[in-house]
């Protein structure tokens, strides 16, 4: 069963092999199927299509329907005009097709679909336990599983076994769950494709209503969906309920929400002391505006503000800022490449602390980045720089509303703000304040505009001695530069910043 934007129910009459939709008037009517048993149909009135057992059905914000023809081992779609066609599935149950177009691939006895907020399709291909996804290019892949059986929690989901799989849904946040029925399960995998068990222990029965759902008992749950609050409701199946997972917290961390507090282009990875930025929504009470960091009695960046903490790989994070929306922290100085682990704590200390679901970050050896004032999401935008030995900002008049720039000049020493750049001698710990001079562990490359700087020109590269996790350079612009805007880059153990941020050069007249 599935509903759309505009209040109208839409169920799977497997039985009678139609598609059926119940208006906001309670009126209802056939939208796909004509009632006898077989395949037919494709680029003609959906209502005049044969289907065999359709199973489970999904609508998106456009109009479209998506069906699970079971016994026909297909996914068919029924557009706004009520035209159908099939978008996965060549008939023939099986497994194939990984990386090609979804209708050549094999499907075996799909039991349901569900499309996410960018159009992406994934489908319960129960026959061959696994889930698989078919991108807005028609191109099908698998999500998780590889074959029949019980493994893989908290590593890569394309890893994982899933056994014999009827339920899928998305949310908002680009998390997938899984009705993992013949595992008695239900089961998450994270924007990061991670997977984890969020309810079931595994052992076919009923218990554990009012606690922790890890530690209850499914009897071969069949569907599963997710609502705007967070709530999970299950299909429990074989005990004849329908039952409900509720979360421990409201708030959550957004689909790939854990960036570098750059801003655009976007660095979806971090490491270790780099500044990143977490956003999502219930951080903190609305009209929290705890915008700048508080200093424990150490010196170091505290790690509570407005009784909120971050937690990265169990480790506090020092915080910059708070928002309701939004979180600045530092990393951990001691993190180690692969993945991390990313939770939100309200209420951090108390008995009452609640956790966010962990959202999932790449961790890199170094992630450099350059601060820039974030005039265009696409990332071509305004280094942040100064003038060296003042606090004059660098830049073309009118570049950035309401801040005072002026160019830099040929031969004139900037200093450019970046985080991720790595370790520095002497080594600094999350949280601390340089208080002087600590220069990067490695050498690092610049180019403005194509030009290669020569190691003589680049001042000083290493902490900024006023803030954790900051990082500044002292860089001359090369002799005889031309006017105009200069894209800035900069390399560090072979790992170059993204491109996107320029400088404005301007000779005096």
């Amino acid at each position: 069963m599935a509903a759309d934007e505009a209040g109208n129910i839409y169920i799977a009459d497997w039985s009678n092999h139609r598609i059926r939709k119940v208006d906001a008037a309670g009126v209802i009517s056939t939208v796909a199927g004509n009632g006898v048993w077989g395949f037919s149909g494709d680029g003609g009135p959906a209502v005049q299509a044969q289907l065999q057992e359709p199973y489970g059905v999904a609508a998106d914000g456009a109009g479209n329907l998506y069906i699970t023809d079971r016994r026909n081992h297909r996914i068919r779609k029924v557009d706004a005009s009520g035209v159908i066609s099939t978008v996965a599935g060549n008939g023939v149950a099986g497994f194939s097709g990984d990386g090609g177009p979804a209708v050549e691939a094999q499907l075996a006895w799909p039991a349901s679909v569900a499309v996410d907020e960018a159009g992406n399709l994934y489908i319960a291909d129960t026959g061959n336990s696994r889930i698989r996804k078919v991108g807005v290019d028609g191109y099908i892949s698998t999500t998780a599983g590889t074959g029949s059986g019980f493994s893989g929690d908290g590593g890569p989901a394309v890893q994982a076994q899933l056994d014999s799989p009827f339920g899928v849904a998305a949310d908002e946040a680009g998390n997938i769950y899984i009705a993992d029925t013949w595992n008695h399960r239900i089961r998450k995998v994270d924007a990061a494709g991670v997977i984890s068990t969020l309810a079931g222990t595994g052992m076919e029965g009923f218990s554990g209503d009012g606690g922790p759902a890890v530690q209850a008992r499914l009897d071969y749950p069949h569907g599963v969906t997710a609502d705007q609050a967070d709530n999970i409701y299950i299909t429990d199946w074989g005990n004849g309920r329908i039952r409900r997972l509720t979360p421990a917290s409201r708030h959550r961390i957004s689909a790939g929400g854990v960036v570098l507090a750059t801003g655009a282009p976007v660095v979806n990875r971090i490491s270790p002391n780099a500044i990143v930025s977490v956003f999502g929504r219930g951080f903190a009470p609305e009209g929290t505006q705890a915008a700048s960091p508080a200093l424990d009695g150490a010196g170091r960046v505290a790690t509570e503000r407005a009784g909120v903490c971050l937690e990265i790989d169990g480790k506090r994070a020092p915080l910059f800022a708070v928002f309701p929306g939004q979180i600045n922290a530092q990393a951990p100085h001691d993190l180690t490449p692969g993945t991390a682990q990313v939770e939100a704590v309200l209420g951090c200390g108390t008995q009452d602390a609640q956790h966010s679901f962990a959202a999932t970050v790449r961790v890199a050896d170094v992630s450099p980045a350059f601060f820039n004032f974030p005039i265009d999401p696409g990332g071509r935008n305004p280094i942040v720089a100064l003038h060296a030995g003042g606090s004059a900002l660098v830049g073309l008049p009118g570049d950035v509303p309401g801040v005072e720039l002026t160019p830099a000049e040929p031969g004139e020493a900037i200093t450019l703000f970046g985080t991720g750049f790595g370790p520095t001698e002497p080594p600094l710990e999350a949280g601390q304040i340089p208080g002087g001079a600590a220069e990067l562990a490695s050498e690092v490359e610049f180019t403005f505009g194509g030009i290669r700087i020569f190691a003589d020109d680049i001042l000083y590269a290493g902490a900024a001695p006023c803030c954790a996790g900051l990082y500044q350079f002292t860089v001359r612009v090369p002799f005889g530069f031309p006017d105009g805007y200069a894209a800035v880059s900069a390399a560090v153990r072979g790992v170059s910043t993204p491109e996107g941020p320029f400088l404005t050069v301007r000779r005096r007249r």
